[in-house]
């Protein structure tokens, strides 16, 4: 097994309902680790299934979409599919604690970049 299947087999092992203090989830740090890996289909696979889960854990969720916001994927389909995931998310999307923090990091990010590109 290699180290991306690693990876997604640790994140899909935790079982974040049963910690005593969801704060001690290894998913948000798994996300992380992945991000290194992107452009691999396994890796795509897996965070667009992440990001779509509306029962998974809301700061895995949350990483995955920053992967997404960060990444620049060579791919055009895995950017299409992508793009089909945060636009279901947006048109569905309830006020979790996910679409709060979600919403507010993509409109810090906005402000950050307006005012970098006025600055120059």
């Amino acid at each position: 097994m290699d180290l991306v299947m690693a990876l997604i087999n640790q994140f899909k092992a935790e079982e974040t309902n049963k910690l005593d203090n969801i704060d001690k989830s290894g998913k948000p740090g798994v996300i992380l680790s992945l991000e290194n890996y992107a452009d691999d289909e396994r890796v795509i696979v897996f965070l667009l299934s992440v990001a779509a889960d509306e029962n998974e854990y809301d700061l895995a969720r949350i990483e995955a979409f920053k992967v997404f916001e960060v990444k620049d994927f060579d791919d055009l389909a895995a950017r299409t599919r992508i793009g089909h995931i945060i636009g279901m998310f947006w048109n569905t999307r309830r006020m979790t604690t996910c679409g709060i923090m979600l919403q507010w990091r993509l409109q810090v990010t906005w402000r950050s970049e307006a005012s970098t590109t006025k600055s120059n």
